[in-house]
């Protein structure tokens, strides 16, 4: 689905500037959009930076290059870290809660059952309270939430640790790239109001 949503923007994009040729800000939010999708994808950028980099003002070109800098770090994608995160759930289940029981035939299972938090609102784990939470700020792409809900945990791991440091890559990334259009778009109201 997103890939088909990128097609229809990258065709906006081109109908936008074949016609309008002069107007640069125009494209700002649909080459971002674009960028986006693509880096939760673990796709080039190369060409969409490119195209940004003619766009904007000299003075942020610092944002493009941080943008390239967690590209070369970016080895995952979208699908891996959502499914990454089921299973870090799954282990985290499992071993706090199946371990301390003393029924065997759960111990029994255990290891061949999937084992994720209800859709209830309300636990008596904190943990699994921040874990429900983080997911739900991981699906809707909320990285900051999701961050500090899993900074908040009171359990560690070396691949929770891994996970955090995939999910700052993508707050990073998207900081940055916001960070841009932004200031673009405050240098461009900023030549307006003086315009006219």
């Amino acid at each position: 689905k997103e890939i088909i949503n990128l097609k229809k923007l990258i065709n906006e994009i081109n109908l936008k500037q074949s016609s309008q040729h002069n107007n640069n800000d125009i494209y700002l939010l649909d080459i971002k959009k674009i960028i986006f999708i693509k880096f939760l994808n673990n796709k080039s950028i190369d060409d969409e930076l490119s195209l940004l980099n003619s766009k904007v003002d000299e003075n942020s070109i610092h944002y493009i290059d941080k943008i390239r800098m967690l590209k070369r770090e970016l080895y995952f994608n979208f699908d891996d870290v959502t499914k990454e995160f089921k299973v870090l759930t799954n282990d985290y289940l499992i071993e706090n809660f199946f371990k301390n029981k003393e029924n065997y035939l759960i111990k029994f299972l255990s290891p061949i059952i999937n084992v994720s938090p209800s859709n209830n609102k309300l636990y008596k784990n904190k943990d699994v309270k921040l874990l429900k939470e983080a997911k739900e700020s991981l699906l809707i792409k909320d990285f900051e939430t999701c961050i500090s809900k899993l900074q908040n945990l009171k359990f560690t791991s070396e691949n929770l640790e891994i996970f955090k440091n995939k999910i700052k890559i993508y707050y990073d990334f998207e900081t940055n790239l916001n960070n841009l259009i932004w200031l673009e778009y405050l240098k461009l109201a900023f030549n307006y109001l003086f315009y006219f």
